[in-house]
Protein backbone atom coordinates (compact mmCIF):
# COMPACT_ATOMS: atom_id res chain seq x y z
CA UNK A 1 0.00 0.00 0.00
CA UNK A 2 2.56 2.53 -1.06
CA UNK A 3 1.66 6.50 -1.99
CA UNK A 4 4.24 7.79 -4.74
CA UNK A 5 5.54 11.47 -3.47
CA UNK A 6 6.16 12.23 -7.15
CA UNK A 7 2.49 10.88 -8.39
CA UNK A 8 0.68 12.51 -5.64
CA UNK A 9 2.09 15.74 -5.97
CA UNK A 10 0.65 15.91 -9.63
CA UNK A 11 -2.59 14.59 -8.12
CA UNK A 12 -2.63 17.28 -5.21
CA UNK A 13 -2.63 20.13 -8.01
CA UNK A 14 -6.32 19.26 -8.88
CA UNK A 15 -7.47 19.70 -5.10
CA UNK A 16 -11.54 19.84 -5.70
CA UNK A 17 -11.48 16.72 -7.79
CA UNK A 18 -9.41 14.61 -5.57
CA UNK A 19 -11.91 16.02 -2.38
CA UNK A 20 -14.57 15.10 -5.02
CA UNK A 21 -13.23 11.53 -5.55
CA UNK A 22 -12.85 10.47 -2.26
CA UNK A 23 -15.68 12.24 -0.72
CA UNK A 24 -17.80 10.37 -3.21
CA UNK A 25 -15.91 7.26 -3.04
CA UNK A 26 -16.43 7.25 1.25
CA UNK A 27 -19.97 8.34 0.61
CA UNK A 28 -20.19 4.72 -1.25
CA UNK A 29 -18.80 2.55 0.92
CA UNK A 30 -20.54 3.99 3.91
CA UNK A 31 -23.85 2.78 2.19
CA UNK A 32 -22.13 -0.58 3.04
CA UNK A 33 -21.94 0.11 6.69
CA UNK A 34 -25.49 1.08 6.45
CA UNK A 35 -26.52 -1.52 4.79
CA UNK A 36 -25.26 -3.56 7.30
CA UNK A 37 -27.26 -2.25 10.59
CA UNK A 38 -30.18 -2.67 8.25
CA UNK A 39 -29.32 -5.96 7.95
CA UNK A 40 -28.25 -6.92 11.33
CA UNK A 41 -31.95 -5.53 12.53
CA UNK A 42 -33.34 -7.52 9.76
CA UNK A 43 -32.09 -10.52 11.15
CA UNK A 44 -32.36 -10.02 14.43
CA UNK A 45 -36.20 -9.66 13.55
CA UNK A 46 -36.26 -12.55 11.73
CA UNK A 47 -34.82 -14.79 14.52
CA UNK A 48 -37.22 -12.93 16.87
CA UNK A 49 -39.96 -14.05 14.70
CA UNK A 50 -41.37 -10.85 13.81
CA UNK A 51 -42.00 -10.72 10.49
CA UNK A 52 -43.47 -7.31 10.04
CA UNK A 53 -40.36 -5.14 11.59
CA UNK A 54 -38.16 -7.61 9.43
CA UNK A 55 -39.69 -6.24 6.27
CA UNK A 56 -39.56 -2.58 7.04
CA UNK A 57 -35.75 -3.15 7.85
CA UNK A 58 -35.28 -5.27 4.50
CA UNK A 59 -36.95 -2.03 2.83
CA UNK A 60 -33.80 -0.16 4.25
CA UNK A 61 -31.61 -2.60 3.09
CA UNK A 62 -33.00 -2.00 -1.03
CA UNK A 63 -33.27 1.99 -0.42
CA UNK A 64 -29.41 1.81 0.40
CA UNK A 65 -28.53 -0.27 -2.79
CA UNK A 66 -29.90 1.95 -4.86
CA UNK A 67 -28.27 4.91 -3.52
CA UNK A 68 -25.35 3.03 -3.45
CA UNK A 69 -25.61 2.89 -7.22
CA UNK A 70 -26.37 6.34 -7.72
CA UNK A 71 -23.60 6.73 -5.90
CA UNK A 72 -21.11 4.65 -7.30
CA UNK A 73 -22.22 6.35 -10.90
CA UNK A 74 -21.37 9.79 -9.92
CA UNK A 75 -18.00 8.80 -8.09
CA UNK A 76 -16.52 7.03 -11.28
CA UNK A 77 -17.49 9.98 -13.49
CA UNK A 78 -15.67 12.30 -10.97
CA UNK A 79 -12.60 10.24 -10.59
CA UNK A 80 -12.48 9.76 -14.44
CA UNK A 81 -12.18 13.38 -14.62
CA UNK A 82 -9.66 13.67 -12.01
CA UNK A 83 -7.68 10.88 -14.42
CA UNK A 84 -8.44 13.22 -17.41
CA UNK A 85 -7.24 16.07 -15.30
CA UNK A 86 -4.06 15.04 -14.66
CA UNK A 87 -3.40 12.80 -18.39
CA UNK A 88 -3.71 15.89 -20.37
CA UNK A 89 -1.52 18.21 -17.81
CA UNK A 90 1.20 15.33 -17.21
CA UNK A 91 1.01 14.77 -21.08
CA UNK A 92 1.56 18.42 -22.50
CA UNK A 93 3.94 18.95 -19.84
CA UNK A 94 6.25 15.94 -20.80
CA UNK A 95 5.45 15.95 -24.66
CA UNK A 96 7.26 19.89 -23.93
CA UNK A 97 10.12 18.44 -22.08
CA UNK A 98 10.46 16.12 -24.98
CA UNK A 99 10.65 19.15 -27.24
CA UNK A 100 13.39 20.86 -25.18
CA UNK A 101 16.68 21.58 -27.10
CA UNK A 102 18.61 19.55 -24.49
CA UNK A 103 16.69 16.17 -25.29
CA UNK A 104 16.57 16.73 -29.58
CA UNK A 105 19.93 17.20 -29.62
CA UNK A 106 21.06 14.53 -26.71
CA UNK A 107 22.60 11.81 -28.92
CA UNK A 108 21.87 9.36 -25.84
CA UNK A 109 18.10 9.78 -26.10
CA UNK A 110 16.04 7.33 -28.42
CA UNK A 111 12.48 8.44 -29.59
CA UNK A 112 10.79 5.15 -28.17
CA UNK A 113 11.52 5.56 -24.82
CA UNK A 114 9.71 9.08 -24.63
CA UNK A 115 7.01 7.70 -26.84
CA UNK A 116 6.03 4.99 -24.39
CA UNK A 117 6.62 7.23 -21.28
CA UNK A 118 4.41 9.96 -22.96
CA UNK A 119 1.40 6.87 -24.16
CA UNK A 120 1.57 4.48 -22.43
CA UNK A 121 3.29 5.50 -18.58
CA UNK A 122 1.05 8.58 -19.04
CA UNK A 123 -1.98 5.81 -19.22
CA UNK A 124 -1.27 3.99 -16.29
CA UNK A 125 -0.73 6.97 -14.19
CA UNK A 126 -5.02 7.84 -15.01
CA UNK A 127 -5.15 4.57 -13.74
CA UNK A 128 -3.23 4.61 -10.71
CA UNK A 129 -4.80 8.72 -9.79
CA UNK A 130 -8.60 7.93 -10.87
CA UNK A 131 -8.56 4.57 -9.02
CA UNK A 132 -5.98 4.01 -6.49
CA UNK A 133 -5.33 7.14 -4.76
CA UNK A 134 -8.82 7.43 -3.51
CA UNK A 135 -8.96 4.24 -2.38
CA UNK A 136 -5.90 4.83 -0.26
CA UNK A 137 -7.37 7.52 1.09
CA UNK A 138 -10.26 6.10 2.22
CA UNK A 139 -8.23 3.80 3.83
CA UNK A 140 -6.86 5.95 6.62
CA UNK A 141 -10.16 7.73 6.83
CA UNK A 142 -12.85 5.24 6.87
CA UNK A 143 -11.26 2.18 8.67
CA UNK A 144 -10.24 3.59 11.94
CA UNK A 145 -14.27 5.45 12.43
CA UNK A 146 -15.19 1.39 11.60
CA UNK A 147 -12.55 0.30 13.98
CA UNK A 148 -13.99 2.80 16.72
CA UNK A 149 -17.46 1.52 16.02
CA UNK A 150 -16.29 -2.04 16.86
CA UNK A 151 -14.87 -0.57 19.90
CA UNK A 152 -17.73 0.33 21.14
CA UNK A 153 -19.29 -2.57 20.82
CA UNK A 154 -16.84 -5.17 21.76
CA UNK A 155 -13.27 -3.96 22.69
CA UNK A 156 -11.23 -7.00 22.41
CA UNK A 157 -12.80 -7.70 19.15
CA UNK A 158 -11.85 -4.33 18.11
CA UNK A 159 -7.98 -4.56 19.30
CA UNK A 160 -7.26 -8.17 17.22
CA UNK A 161 -9.18 -6.56 14.54
CA UNK A 162 -7.18 -3.65 14.50
CA UNK A 163 -3.99 -5.84 14.34
CA UNK A 164 -4.68 -7.53 11.27
CA UNK A 165 -6.07 -3.89 9.77
CA UNK A 166 -2.31 -3.00 10.41
CA UNK A 167 -0.28 -6.07 9.21
CA UNK A 168 -2.71 -5.92 5.54
CA UNK A 169 -1.83 -2.29 5.39
CA UNK A 170 1.78 -2.10 7.17
CA UNK A 171 2.95 -5.66 5.90
CA UNK A 172 3.53 -4.61 1.90
CA UNK A 173 6.15 -2.04 3.25
CA UNK A 174 8.77 -4.71 3.90
CA UNK A 175 9.17 -5.45 0.79
CA UNK A 176 8.86 -2.21 -0.84
CA UNK A 177 12.37 -1.45 -1.87
CA UNK A 178 12.52 -4.89 -3.54
CA UNK A 179 9.10 -4.37 -5.55
CA UNK A 180 10.14 -0.83 -6.58
CA UNK A 181 13.61 -2.39 -7.59
CA UNK A 182 11.61 -5.14 -9.81
CA UNK A 183 8.92 -3.18 -11.14
CA UNK A 184 12.11 -0.20 -12.47
CA UNK A 185 13.59 -3.32 -13.88
CA UNK A 186 10.43 -4.00 -15.86
CA UNK A 187 10.02 -0.97 -16.93
CA UNK A 188 13.68 -0.61 -18.05
CA UNK A 189 13.01 -4.03 -20.22
CA UNK A 190 9.34 -2.26 -21.36
CA UNK A 191 11.60 0.56 -22.42
CA UNK A 192 14.26 -1.15 -24.58
CA UNK A 193 11.98 -2.88 -26.36
CA UNK A 194 9.62 -0.63 -27.32
CA UNK A 195 12.84 1.72 -28.31
CA UNK A 196 14.29 -1.05 -30.53
CA UNK A 197 10.67 -1.83 -31.78
CA UNK A 198 9.88 2.05 -33.00
CA UNK A 199 13.85 1.96 -34.58
CA UNK A 200 12.99 -1.63 -36.15
CA UNK A 201 9.60 -0.11 -38.00
CA UNK A 202 11.32 3.09 -39.01
CA UNK A 203 14.18 1.53 -40.62
CA UNK A 204 12.03 -1.36 -41.71
CA UNK A 205 13.73 -0.49 -45.41
CA UNK A 206 17.00 -0.54 -45.15
CA UNK A 207 16.91 -3.40 -42.53
CA UNK A 208 15.46 -5.50 -45.57
CA UNK A 209 18.39 -4.11 -48.07
CA UNK A 210 20.76 -4.68 -45.79
CA UNK A 211 19.92 -8.31 -44.83
CA UNK A 212 19.35 -7.18 -41.28
CA UNK A 213 15.46 -8.39 -40.73
CA UNK A 214 16.31 -11.57 -39.46
CA UNK A 215 19.00 -10.38 -36.64
CA UNK A 216 16.71 -7.36 -36.07
CA UNK A 217 13.49 -10.10 -35.20
CA UNK A 218 16.15 -12.27 -33.20
CA UNK A 219 17.00 -8.80 -31.29
CA UNK A 220 13.14 -8.36 -30.07
CA UNK A 221 12.67 -11.84 -29.30
CA UNK A 222 15.38 -11.55 -26.65
CA UNK A 223 13.94 -7.87 -25.77
CA UNK A 224 10.66 -9.79 -25.23
CA UNK A 225 12.04 -12.81 -23.34
CA UNK A 226 13.97 -10.37 -21.18
CA UNK A 227 10.68 -8.25 -20.61
CA UNK A 228 8.65 -11.53 -19.88
CA UNK A 229 11.12 -12.07 -17.14
CA UNK A 230 11.09 -9.10 -15.54
CA UNK A 231 7.47 -9.14 -15.52
CA UNK A 232 7.25 -12.53 -13.72
CA UNK A 233 9.84 -11.57 -11.24
CA UNK A 234 7.60 -7.94 -10.11
CA UNK A 235 4.26 -10.35 -10.54
CA UNK A 236 5.81 -12.82 -8.14
CA UNK A 237 6.61 -10.39 -5.57
CA UNK A 238 3.36 -8.76 -6.07
CA UNK A 239 1.33 -12.02 -5.54
CA UNK A 240 3.42 -12.73 -2.23
CA UNK A 241 2.26 -9.15 -1.13
CA UNK A 242 -1.62 -10.15 -1.99
CA UNK A 243 -1.22 -13.35 0.09
CA UNK A 244 -0.42 -11.85 2.76
CA UNK A 245 -3.22 -9.06 3.02
CA UNK A 246 -5.36 -11.55 2.27
CA UNK A 247 -4.21 -13.72 5.31
CA UNK A 248 -4.41 -10.36 7.23
CA UNK A 249 -8.16 -9.86 6.47
CA UNK A 250 -9.26 -14.00 6.58
CA UNK A 251 -7.81 -14.27 9.96
CA UNK A 252 -9.94 -11.26 11.23
CA UNK A 253 -13.00 -12.00 9.77
CA UNK A 254 -12.63 -16.03 10.72
CA UNK A 255 -11.97 -14.31 14.32
CA UNK A 256 -14.92 -12.19 14.29
CA UNK A 257 -16.94 -15.03 13.29
CA UNK A 258 -15.61 -17.04 16.16
CA UNK A 259 -16.34 -13.97 19.00
CA UNK A 260 -19.93 -13.82 17.34
CA UNK A 261 -20.88 -17.64 18.10
CA UNK A 262 -19.16 -17.28 21.08
CA UNK A 263 -21.72 -14.61 21.97
CA UNK A 264 -24.47 -16.40 20.56
CA UNK A 265 -23.92 -19.70 22.59
CA UNK A 266 -23.55 -17.44 25.54
CA UNK A 267 -27.11 -15.59 25.11
CA UNK A 268 -28.91 -18.27 23.34
CA UNK A 269 -30.06 -16.54 20.41
CA UNK A 270 -27.94 -13.89 17.95
CA UNK A 271 -29.02 -10.39 19.34
CA UNK A 272 -28.82 -7.06 16.96
CA UNK A 273 -25.43 -6.40 18.30
CA UNK A 274 -23.87 -9.61 16.90
CA UNK A 275 -25.31 -9.92 13.71
CA UNK A 276 -23.68 -6.20 13.61
CA UNK A 277 -19.93 -7.12 14.68
CA UNK A 278 -19.98 -9.88 12.15
CA UNK A 279 -21.01 -7.44 9.74
CA UNK A 280 -19.16 -4.61 10.61
CA UNK A 281 -15.78 -6.75 10.79
CA UNK A 282 -16.13 -7.91 6.97
CA UNK A 283 -16.73 -4.17 5.93
CA UNK A 284 -13.83 -3.10 7.60
CA UNK A 285 -11.39 -5.02 5.09
CA UNK A 286 -13.84 -3.68 2.39
CA UNK A 287 -11.54 -0.64 1.31
CA UNK A 288 -8.58 -2.51 2.06
CA UNK A 289 -9.91 -5.30 -0.26
CA UNK A 290 -10.57 -2.66 -3.17
CA UNK A 291 -7.35 -1.18 -2.66
CA UNK A 292 -5.87 -4.37 -2.99
CA UNK A 293 -7.63 -4.68 -6.53
CA UNK A 294 -6.52 -1.56 -7.84
CA UNK A 295 -3.24 -1.48 -6.93
CA UNK A 296 -2.57 -4.10 -9.51
CA UNK A 297 -4.49 -2.19 -12.34
CA UNK A 298 -2.22 1.11 -11.52
CA UNK A 299 0.65 -0.83 -11.14
CA UNK A 300 2.17 0.25 -14.49
CA UNK A 301 1.48 3.94 -13.70
CA UNK A 302 3.96 3.68 -10.93
CA UNK A 303 6.83 1.66 -12.87
CA UNK A 304 7.08 4.65 -14.64
CA UNK A 305 7.81 6.95 -12.49
CA UNK A 306 11.30 7.33 -13.12
CA UNK A 307 11.15 8.10 -16.79
CA UNK A 308 8.33 10.29 -15.92
CA UNK A 309 10.66 11.91 -13.31
CA UNK A 310 13.63 11.79 -15.84
CA UNK A 311 11.62 13.43 -18.84
CA UNK A 312 10.27 16.11 -16.82
CA UNK A 313 13.83 17.06 -15.35
CA UNK A 314 14.64 17.75 -18.88
CA UNK A 315 12.24 20.51 -19.31
CA UNK A 316 14.11 23.81 -20.35
CA UNK A 317 12.59 26.89 -20.05
CA UNK A 318 13.44 29.66 -23.03
CA UNK A 319 14.62 32.17 -22.82
CA UNK A 320 12.98 35.37 -22.22
CA UNK A 321 11.99 37.63 -25.40
CA UNK A 322 14.39 40.79 -25.85
CA UNK A 323 12.51 43.91 -24.96
CA UNK A 324 15.08 46.19 -26.92
CA UNK A 325 14.15 45.40 -30.41
CA UNK A 326 10.51 46.22 -31.96
CA UNK A 327 9.10 42.83 -33.07
CA UNK A 328 7.16 44.49 -36.24
CA UNK A 329 10.59 44.56 -37.86
CA UNK A 330 12.08 42.02 -40.26
CA UNK A 331 15.54 41.08 -38.87
CA UNK A 332 17.84 38.29 -37.88
CA UNK A 333 21.15 39.85 -35.67
CA UNK A 334 23.82 37.24 -34.82
CA UNK A 335 25.85 38.68 -32.00
CA UNK A 336 29.17 37.25 -31.20
CA UNK A 337 27.62 33.93 -31.33
CA UNK A 338 29.83 31.15 -30.28
CA UNK A 339 28.83 27.37 -29.65
CA UNK A 340 30.35 23.84 -29.45
CA UNK A 341 29.15 20.45 -29.12
CA UNK A 342 30.16 18.43 -25.82
CA UNK A 343 33.81 16.96 -25.86
CA UNK A 344 34.15 18.59 -29.62
CA UNK A 345 35.78 21.54 -30.67
CA UNK A 346 33.78 24.56 -31.26
CA UNK A 347 31.69 25.00 -34.39
CA UNK A 348 31.16 28.73 -34.15
CA UNK A 349 33.46 31.24 -32.98
CA UNK A 350 32.41 35.12 -32.66
CA UNK A 351 30.01 34.64 -35.81
CA UNK A 352 28.26 38.01 -35.95
CA UNK A 353 25.74 39.27 -39.16
CA UNK A 354 22.21 41.29 -39.02
CA UNK A 355 20.03 40.35 -41.87
CA UNK A 356 17.35 42.28 -43.08
CA UNK A 357 14.74 42.60 -46.16
CA UNK A 358 15.77 43.53 -49.67
CA UNK A 359 17.78 40.24 -50.38
CA UNK A 360 17.79 36.35 -50.18
CA UNK A 361 21.33 35.65 -48.18
CA UNK A 362 22.93 32.66 -48.89
CA UNK A 363 24.88 30.55 -46.34
CA UNK A 364 27.45 28.33 -47.69
CA UNK A 365 30.33 26.23 -46.62
CA UNK A 366 32.02 22.92 -46.43
CA UNK A 367 30.41 19.79 -44.94
CA UNK A 368 30.45 19.80 -40.93
CA UNK A 369 31.28 23.91 -41.18
CA UNK A 370 27.88 24.10 -38.63
CA UNK A 371 25.38 25.87 -40.90
CA UNK A 372 22.84 23.48 -39.72
CA UNK A 373 23.85 24.24 -36.48
CA UNK A 374 23.20 28.39 -36.96
CA UNK A 375 19.80 27.63 -37.72
CA UNK A 376 19.54 25.28 -34.52
CA UNK A 377 20.69 27.99 -32.69
CA UNK A 378 18.18 30.63 -34.74
CA UNK A 379 15.16 28.45 -34.41
CA UNK A 380 16.41 27.86 -30.46
CA UNK A 381 16.92 24.70 -30.64
CA UNK A 382 20.01 25.10 -29.50
CA UNK A 383 21.73 28.22 -27.10
CA UNK A 384 24.36 29.68 -27.63
CA UNK A 385 27.54 29.61 -25.19
CA UNK A 386 28.51 33.15 -25.74
CA UNK A 387 26.69 35.90 -27.74
CA UNK A 388 22.74 36.02 -28.46
CA UNK A 389 20.28 35.67 -31.39
CA UNK A 390 17.29 37.54 -32.23
CA UNK A 391 14.96 37.07 -34.61
CA UNK A 392 12.42 40.10 -35.44
CA UNK A 393 13.62 41.55 -31.88
CA UNK A 394 12.74 38.46 -30.18
CA UNK A 395 14.54 35.33 -28.79
CA UNK A 396 15.25 32.37 -30.47
CA UNK A 397 12.38 29.67 -30.59
CA UNK A 398 9.85 32.70 -30.71
CA UNK A 399 6.68 32.51 -33.78
CA UNK A 400 8.88 34.86 -35.99
CA UNK A 401 10.54 32.17 -37.68
CA UNK A 402 9.34 29.72 -40.35
CA UNK A 403 11.89 27.44 -41.77
CA UNK A 404 12.16 24.68 -44.93
CA UNK A 405 14.41 21.82 -43.68
CA UNK A 406 15.88 19.70 -46.58
CA UNK A 407 13.63 16.31 -45.27
CA UNK A 408 10.97 18.33 -44.12
CA UNK A 409 8.00 16.26 -43.02
CA UNK A 410 4.60 15.37 -44.56
CA UNK A 411 1.97 14.03 -41.96
CA UNK A 412 -1.08 11.59 -42.94
CA UNK A 413 -3.45 13.54 -44.12
CA UNK A 414 -5.21 15.59 -46.89
CA UNK A 415 -2.64 18.11 -48.39
CA UNK A 416 -5.27 21.05 -47.13
CA UNK A 417 -4.06 19.17 -43.42
CA UNK A 418 -0.75 19.30 -44.18
CA UNK A 419 -0.75 23.37 -45.03
CA UNK A 420 -3.32 24.46 -42.27
CA UNK A 421 -1.06 23.09 -39.79
CA UNK A 422 0.92 26.24 -40.01
CA UNK A 423 -1.79 28.16 -40.51
CA UNK A 424 -5.72 26.81 -39.62
CA UNK A 425 -7.23 29.75 -40.31
CA UNK A 426 -6.11 30.21 -43.90
CA UNK A 427 -8.53 30.55 -46.61
CA UNK A 428 -8.78 28.33 -50.21
CA UNK A 429 -7.29 31.43 -51.49
CA UNK A 430 -4.85 31.73 -49.03
CA UNK A 431 -3.24 28.47 -50.28
CA UNK A 432 -3.80 28.43 -53.81
CA UNK A 433 -1.72 31.41 -53.63
CA UNK A 434 1.39 29.98 -51.34
CA UNK A 435 1.22 26.77 -53.45
CA UNK A 436 1.44 28.50 -56.50
CA UNK A 437 4.40 30.58 -55.00
CA UNK A 438 5.93 27.40 -54.49
CA UNK A 439 5.17 26.10 -58.14
CA UNK A 440 2.91 23.25 -56.75
CA UNK A 441 -0.37 24.61 -57.28
CA UNK A 442 -1.27 22.84 -60.55
CA UNK A 443 0.27 19.28 -59.96
CA UNK A 444 -2.22 19.28 -56.32
CA UNK A 445 -5.31 19.65 -58.66
CA UNK A 446 -4.10 17.30 -60.71
CA UNK A 447 -4.22 14.54 -57.78
CA UNK A 448 -7.34 12.47 -57.17
CA UNK A 449 -9.62 15.20 -54.91
CA UNK A 450 -6.90 17.90 -55.33
CA UNK A 451 -6.14 20.07 -51.90
CA UNK A 452 -8.39 17.17 -50.56
CA UNK A 453 -5.80 14.17 -51.97
CA UNK A 454 -4.99 12.23 -48.75
CA UNK A 455 -1.27 11.94 -48.84
CA UNK A 456 0.74 8.64 -47.17
CA UNK A 457 2.65 8.95 -44.35
CA UNK A 458 6.17 11.16 -44.64
CA UNK A 459 4.52 12.17 -48.25
CA UNK A 460 5.44 9.35 -49.61
CA UNK A 461 2.96 9.10 -52.31
CA UNK A 462 4.80 12.56 -53.50
CA UNK A 463 8.13 12.94 -55.32
CA UNK A 464 10.72 14.74 -53.77
CA UNK A 465 10.64 17.72 -55.87
CA UNK A 466 6.68 17.89 -55.01
CA UNK A 467 7.56 17.30 -50.82
CA UNK A 468 9.98 19.92 -51.14
CA UNK A 469 7.44 22.72 -53.03
CA UNK A 470 4.73 21.70 -50.56
CA UNK A 471 7.03 22.12 -47.62
CA UNK A 472 8.12 25.85 -48.96
CA UNK A 473 4.00 26.79 -49.62
CA UNK A 474 4.00 25.49 -46.13
CA UNK A 475 6.55 27.67 -44.41
CA UNK A 476 4.96 30.78 -47.18
CA UNK A 477 1.66 30.28 -45.57
CA UNK A 478 2.93 30.75 -41.93
CA UNK A 479 3.77 34.76 -43.16
CA UNK A 480 6.47 34.79 -40.57
CA UNK A 481 9.37 37.43 -40.85
CA UNK A 482 12.27 35.34 -40.87
CA UNK A 483 12.26 32.39 -43.64
CA UNK A 484 14.83 29.65 -42.97
CA UNK A 485 15.80 27.76 -46.02
CA UNK A 486 17.80 24.34 -46.36
CA UNK A 487 18.86 23.55 -49.56
CA UNK A 488 15.52 24.58 -50.92
CA UNK A 489 16.01 23.29 -54.65
CA UNK A 490 18.09 19.74 -53.98
CA UNK A 491 14.97 17.92 -55.54
CA UNK A 492 13.86 20.51 -58.29
CA UNK A 493 15.06 20.57 -62.01
CA UNK A 494 16.10 23.92 -63.29
CA UNK A 495 12.69 24.86 -64.58
CA UNK A 496 11.40 24.48 -60.94
CA UNK A 497 13.99 25.83 -59.34
CA UNK A 498 14.23 29.06 -61.25
CA UNK A 499 10.46 29.69 -60.75
CA UNK A 500 10.75 29.24 -56.78
CA UNK A 501 14.14 30.73 -56.56
CA UNK A 502 12.02 33.92 -58.21
CA UNK A 503 9.19 33.83 -55.57
CA UNK A 504 11.81 34.31 -53.17
CA UNK A 505 13.52 36.77 -54.43
CA UNK A 506 9.69 37.95 -54.13
CA UNK A 507 9.38 37.78 -50.77
CA UNK A 508 12.71 38.82 -49.58
CA UNK A 509 11.62 42.61 -50.53
CA UNK A 510 9.33 42.18 -46.84
CA UNK A 511 11.04 39.42 -45.26
CA UNK A 512 14.02 38.05 -44.29
CA UNK A 513 15.15 35.00 -46.56
CA UNK A 514 18.04 33.10 -45.23
CA UNK A 515 18.98 29.67 -47.01
CA UNK A 516 21.51 27.29 -47.03
CA UNK A 517 22.81 26.58 -50.79
CA UNK A 518 25.36 25.29 -53.07
CA UNK A 519 24.42 25.20 -56.57
CA UNK A 520 25.60 27.94 -58.58
CA UNK A 521 22.37 28.28 -60.32
CA UNK A 522 20.52 29.12 -56.65
CA UNK A 523 23.52 31.28 -55.53
CA UNK A 524 22.76 33.48 -58.74
CA UNK A 525 20.10 34.81 -57.21
CA UNK A 526 21.20 35.47 -54.22
CA UNK A 527 22.09 39.26 -53.37
CA UNK A 528 24.06 38.53 -50.33
CA UNK A 529 26.55 35.37 -49.35
CA UNK A 530 27.91 34.20 -46.33
CA UNK A 531 30.49 31.89 -45.96
CA UNK A 532 31.10 29.46 -42.65
CA UNK A 533 34.46 27.60 -41.91
CA UNK A 534 36.45 26.92 -39.20
CA UNK A 535 33.72 28.08 -36.83
CA UNK A 536 33.81 32.38 -38.88
CA UNK A 537 31.84 33.82 -40.76
CA UNK A 538 33.09 35.64 -43.60
CA UNK A 539 31.05 37.70 -45.86
CA UNK A 540 31.96 37.45 -49.85
CA UNK A 541 31.89 39.84 -52.23
CA UNK A 542 29.75 39.61 -55.29
CA UNK A 543 31.61 39.59 -58.54
CA UNK A 544 30.65 40.38 -61.79
CA UNK A 545 26.76 41.29 -60.89
CA UNK A 546 24.87 44.38 -62.12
Amino acid sequence: MMLNRSLWSITRQHPVRLTGTTALLILGTGTYLAQAWFTAHTLAALVAGRGEAALGWLAGVVAVAVLRVAVNIVQTRVANGLGTAVRLRLRRELTEAALSPARLHDTAERSGIARLTITDGIDGVDVYVSKYVGHLLQVFILCPVILIAIFLLNPSLALVLGGCLALAVLAPRLWHRLLRSRGGAQWDSYERLAADFLESLQGMKTLRLIGAVGRTRARLDGRSDELHRATVATMRTSLFDTALVDFAIQAGIVYAAATAVWAATGTGQPTVEVYLLLLLASELFRPIRELSRHWHAGYLGLSAVPGIDALRASTVTNPPAATDGDSSTATLTLTDVGFGYAGGIPVLRGVSCTLRPGTITALTGPSGAGKSTLFDLILGYLQPETGSVLAAGAAPGSSHVSVVSQHSYLFSGSVRDNLTVARPDATDADLHAAACAAGIHDEVLALPGGYDAILAEGGDSLSGGQKQRLSVARALLADRPVLLLDEPTSALNDSLAHHLMRTLQSVALTKVVFMIAHRTETLDFAGRILHLEDGLLVEHELVGRE
